[in-house]
């Protein structure tokens, strides 16, 4: 939903995921600009710079923004193969470079050439960049009008939890802070971090505070922070969630654990952030789509060719300890899962079982005797460099928006194959409910090797299940509590719907013994006209709900009569006129 901020509708974010919209970047840059502008001219008025403020800062579409990549990927890939590659010779390096430009991941580009050497040459520009230009971009991207990632905020009023969800890549900026990727200090720690990502997150930090401050005061020991993101967005919200603890803004207890998808390596070292702030791995969970190329980017193995001319690029890698110790840039951190769709959506990986599910690397059935850490470690980075992204980004068939590359990484299809899985698993959990009932109400007796009944069997055996009586009472009961689920208002009236659901819920008690649940079940029976008007309420009380929906049933049974009587009045005001005319 991020991706689609304006379109985000309150009443609809409510009635299908129980959230409370907040706020979001688009909302706070209104804001400002039009602080801005009365600040510059006092006499403008409030809201004159609602149209500037609309305009997305150097915004691009995400399909633009994956094609200049794209387009990178193939110019570097067509025009540094000898680096690339050892031992291949330079006479293939202009039919490379035609096929680059007329193949079939030119994207669409009326001079694709030009667009790849736009952006390699950004690339090399970002890296070799002086320090006084690096300070300037790091500056513009803690900037709100800079920020690489729009945001929102909503809320978990039942559980007292305040979501912060950041989109991925989808604007120049973002960009800017992928490819910005030097290391430098995580918050005066001898742990080395993503340095434009780690400035993209000290302006989102700012942003964000205000909204976290305003939750805990309102809740005080009962909030919950949760922060959430995809790619660039996941890795912004765990350098955020860090930063609070670190800088001592937020107690351990109120922060929920960070889930990220798909989002790039950002730390070296960076279990000993999780030590120093007593975290667990636990704290850290980041699902990765079993061939997205994106969590690979910084955690792959690099050659020592490639290494050796980001040294001669930036002198921070020099002494980069996982670059010289471990041929990566950065390393993954907490705990990592797979998620694998199934094979119609993209083929299965051959490291994992030829399935659809979310596996867990928990190095628990190592048998060489290594620990569980070190085994979990050694898989992944296996797994990491399955296929190598340089592997990846030399298909042709990667590119384009048909591409492995988009397939892999795109959020929407991180939404189906996890959405596929739910509705799987809820129907194997049906199943296994079904088989349980089943064998309560008709328990199977054990069978003797030599297959002859005991004498004790089915004639004499007094199991109350068996009870004609006690087993009409128990279907009786499971239909009873079907009803109750399928239970809606429809035709009848507030009162006679709520006293049908009083009747009910004493055979599914499970479901309404909290009042919160009992009361939002209730509200999701009433009609849509009347359910629309109690939800804007936002009532928590089972019997302020009831009261308030009376209240409305009579209103809109009155509003037909009043229609009625204006219409009368105004036949009979039309036939007075035409008696005095004639007159």
């Amino acid at each position: 939903m991020a991706y689609v901020i304006p379109e985000i509708k309150v009443t609809e974010l409510w009635e299908e995921s129980e959230l409370g919209f907040v706020t979001s970047s688009l909302e706070k840059k209104s804001q400002a600009a039009i602080r801005a502008t009365h600040e510059s001219d006092p006499r403008a008025a409030p809201g004159s710079a609602t149209s500037t403020a609309a305009q997305p800062n150097h915004a691009c579409r995400q399909s633009l923004a994956y094609e200049i990549a794209a387009s990178a990927a193939s110019y570097i890939h067509s025009r540094a193969k000898g680096l690339l590659s050892l031992g291949s010779g330079a006479g293939h390096h202009d039919a490379d470079a035609a096929a680059a430009a007329s193949g079939p991941y030119s994207c669409g580009y009326k001079n694709p050439e030009v667009a790849a050497y736009v952006a390699a040459s950004t690339m090399t520009a970002v890296v070799a960049a002086e320090e006084e230009a690096r300070q300037e971009a790091a500056k513009d991207l803690r900037s709100l009008h800079s920020s690489p990632c729009e945001w929102f905020v909503c809320d978990h009023d039942s559980t007292c939890t305040r979501c912060f969800v950041i989109q991925g890549s989808d604007s120049l900026a973002s960009w800017q802070a992928n490819l910005f990727f030097e290391p430098t200090k995580f918050e005066e720690m001898e742990v080395l971090v993503h340095r434009g990502i780690y400035e993209a997150a000290k302006g989102i930090y700012e942003q964000f505070l205000p909204e976290i401050k305003e939750h805990l005061s309102r809740h005080g020991d009962r909030a919950r922070l949760r922060f959430t993101g995809h790619s660039l967005g996941g890795s912004l919200c765990l350098l955020v969630g860090l930063m609070l603890l670190a800088r001592g803004d937020v107690k351990l207890r109120h922060l929920l654990p960070v889930v990220t998808f798909g989002s790039p390596s950002v730390f070296c070292g960076g279990q000993r952030v999780l030590e120093e702030l007593g975290l667990d791995e636990g704290f850290v969970r980041s699902v990765m789509m079993h061939r997205d190329i994106v969590p690979r980017a910084f955690s792959c193995n690099y050659p020592n060719h490639v290494a050796h001319v980001l040294k001669r690029l930036n002198a921070a890698f020099r002494s980069h300890p996982c670059l010289n110790n471990q041929k990566v840039l950065y390393s993954p951190l907490g705990q990592t899962y797979i998620l694998q769709p199934d094979d119609k959506s993209s083929p299965f990986h051959p490291l994992l079982p030829p399935e659809a599910a979310l596996f867990a690397l928990d190095g628990k059935n190592d048998a060489g005797g290594s620990s569980p850490r070190s085994t979990t470690a050694s898989a992944l980075r296996a797994f990491i460099n399955s296929p190598h992204p340089l592997e990846t980004l030399s298909d042709p068939r990667a590119y384009g928006s048909e591409g492995t590359i988009l397939r892999d990484h795109d959020c929407s299809n991180y939404v189906k194959a996890i959405n596929g899985l739910l509705r799987q698993h809820t129907k194997s959990a049906r199943r296994r409910s079904r088989k349980h009932r089943r064998n309560r109400w008709w328990p199977r007796l054990p069978v003797p090797a030599n297959g002859a009944l005991p004498a004790h069997s089915c004639a004499a055996h007094h199991n109350p299940l068996f009870e004609k009586p006690a087993l009409e009472a128990r279907m009786t009961r499971e239909q009873k509590e079907l009803e109750f689920l399928n239970l809606i208002q429809g035709n009848l009236t507030v009162a006679k719907y709520e006293s049908k659901f009083t009747e009910l819920s004493r055979f599914a008690s499970h479901m309404t013994d909290d009042e919160s649940r009992k009361t939002k079940r209730f509200e999701r029976g009433l009609r849509p006209v009347i359910r629309s008007r109690i939800l804007a309420l936002k009532l928590q009380a089972y019997i302020d709900v009831i009261e308030r929906a009376l209240i409305i049933e009579k209103d809109l049974e009155e509003i037909p009569e009043i229609r009625g009587k204006n219409n009368k009045d105004k036949f009979i005001s039309k036939s007075s006129k035409r008696v005095d005319l004639k007159r």
